[in-house]
């Protein structure tokens, strides 16, 4: 017995204007493993001049219906970045009562809430989906403070309660207890300290950050605040337009996912967002710049999180740029091998070491320029102390993260 689903994609112009631009259809087997996914542009899209493809790579414009096997679990990139991620699928599970959800009911789970992003997916036959950007963040005190900790048994199963966390459980990676909140500043990724931590992961990401924001990187604002006793991490959404509307945006592992199965990229390299930048950017040596100074600050921070969900494109009314940089905090088990490579090797060149300049030109980055951006960034690591302190951190803390940079300075191995 095969299960046919059937769904429509809506997209949010930057304008705030919501069109509908396309259908997709999934096919699985009885036990709801996926065989394929086919998706066709609403023709209309297609026609308009200034139309732009939700994957410039996977799913360029046009009229044909365009397949994508699957391994069984996988979808095409740009409907994978609409799911879930870890904590918004534990959440769809315990409102569900059930220990696994698999991707279709995922998919009919999510067209409700507030989600990162342009595009929403919603089953064919329902029309066009609500658009709103979260809960006040005050709300966000109703929840049971355990809850943060990922002890979902402190949920009530009150419909109220459970709905601020599925509607508003966000779409942007990891395993992190998250929401989507606004107030009277703006629209926010918030993000939750847990009791178990080894450190305080709200501050330290704020002040890493302010790294690559000193540094002179584009970089998501972000704002330290506290729900009841708990301190947490507001990140500023960059899908957020000032007409009050969506900018498009794709991850990288999206964009670098195996055609024939649809399966995330087992190994990658900056050499290839580098290649993506220089296709699609509408300013690629920014882009690229850019790209350089976050793998150079991974490594100096010892953020070795750096995988593909981490970076992605963004749409804008001219063309596509690398997002603003997000997502980012040192590993605590001081482990040196990073997700992500470059010439050949997961273990990144230190801001010392002549193999950064290399790195810049694997790049596509001139040897001035390389050298002009360590130089920058050099200097605002010199500073790592006193931005810990504008932090907040504690004694104890403090050792670990200045531990963090003077460690990670050494070279890597042969």
């Amino acid at each position: 017995m095969e299960l046919s689903k059937y769904y429509s994609l809506w997209q949010m112009q930057p304008s705030g204007e919501v069109c509908n631009v396309g259908a997709l259809f999934i096919s699985a087997k009885a036990n709801k493993q996926i065989n394929q996914a086919i998706f066709q542009y609403n023709p209309s899209l297609v026609s308009k001049e200034n139309a732009h493809p939700l994957d410039p790579i996977n799913a360029p414009l046009a009229l044909d219906k365009i397949t994508y096997p699957s391994s069984g679990r996988d979808l095409p990139g740009f409907i994978d970045d609409c799911l879930p991620d870890d904590w918004g699928r534990r959440i769809i599970a315990h409102r569900l009562k059930k220990r696994f959800v698999d991707t279709l009911t995922i998919l009919d789970n999510i067209f409700e809430g507030a989600s990162i992003g342009a595009i929403k997916i919603t089953p064919a036959d329902m029309g066009k989906p609500s658009w709103y950007e979260g809960i006040q963040f005050d709300q966000a005190k109703q929840i049971a403070d355990k809850v943060w900790d990922g002890d979902l048994s402190q949920l009530t199963h009150n419909e109220a309660e459970l709905s601020i966390l599925v509607n508003n459980g966000s779409r942007v990676g990891g395993a992190r207890p998250k929401l989507l909140a606004y107030d009277e500043n703006g629209g926010w990724v918030v993000k939750f300290n847990r009791e178990k931590d080894d450190f305080n992961h709200a501050k330290l990401e704020w002040a890493c950050l302010e790294v690559f924001r000193r540094s002179g990187f584009r970089t998501a604002m972000a704002q330290l605040d506290t729900v009841g006793y708990r301190e947490v991490l507001k990140v500023a959404r960059f899908d957020l337009s000032p007409q009050g509307g969506r900018y498009h945006t794709i991850t990288m592992n999206s964009l670098l996912k195996d055609p024939n199965d649809q399966d995330d990229p087992l190994y990658a390299r900056y050499e290839d967002l580098a290649e993506i930048l220089r296709k699609y950017s509408t300013k690629p040596k920014e882009d690229l710049e850019q790209l350089f100074g976050q793998m150079l600050i991974n490594r100096a921070l010892h953020n070795t999180d750096d995988h593909l969900r981490n970076f992605s494109l963004i749409q804008y009314p001219d063309g596509w740029r690398l997002s603003p940089v997000y997502d980012v905090v040192p590993d605590y088990t001081l482990s040196s091998e990073h997700q992500l490579a470059v010439l050949g090797s997961a273990y990144l060149p230190t801001l010392e070491s002549t193999e950064a300049v290399k790195a810049g030109q694997a790049l596509g980055l001139t040897r001035p320029n390389s050298l002009k951006i360590i130089e920058r960034i050099r200097t605002v690591i010199s500073t790592w102390s006193d931005i810990l302190l504008e932090a907040g951190l504690t004694e104890s803390e403090l050792v670990f993260a200045r531990k963090v940079v003077i460690e990670n300075n050494h070279e890597p191995p042969n």
